[in-house]
């Protein structure tokens, strides 16, 4: 599913190309209601269309995924809270090109596709 607001999509492909290409366009908040898995490549936010917390609209049989600084309880508390699934991006493990070891610290380059191959 995909966004019906094309600057939420902040992408090269217009809605059109979306649903030519088999995807339903709905709401922003119908995202956050009807996906079984959310998957961002940010931290949870105030949202800025729907004005609230964004871990507040999460279900208890939802799967989150998203940069969630496992340390910071400002955002482990509320994912408690409401008993969603989460995993944190920052705890993936990941073999690193350069030193060819692995590591758990993920560049946000690296998951929004920006890094160089």
């Amino acid at each position: 599913r995909a966004s019906q607001d094309e600057d939420v999509l902040d992408t090269w492909f217009s809605n059109e190309e979306y649903q030519e290409a088999g995807a339903t366009i709905v709401s922003t908040k119908e995202v956050w209601q009807q996906s079984d898995v959310l998957v961002k490549v940010t931290e949870p936010m105030m949202h800025p269309d729907l004005g609230v917390d964004e871990l507040s609209l999460l279900r208890k049989d939802q799967i989150y995924i998203s940069l969630l600084s496992p340390t910071n309880e400002d955002f482990i508390t509320p994912l408690k809270e409401c008993g969603a699934t989460a995993m944190s991006l920052e705890c993936v493990p990941r073999i690193s090109r350069a030193t060819k070891k692995w590591t758990y610290s993920v560049p946000r380059q690296e998951l929004l596709g920006t890094g160089q191959l």
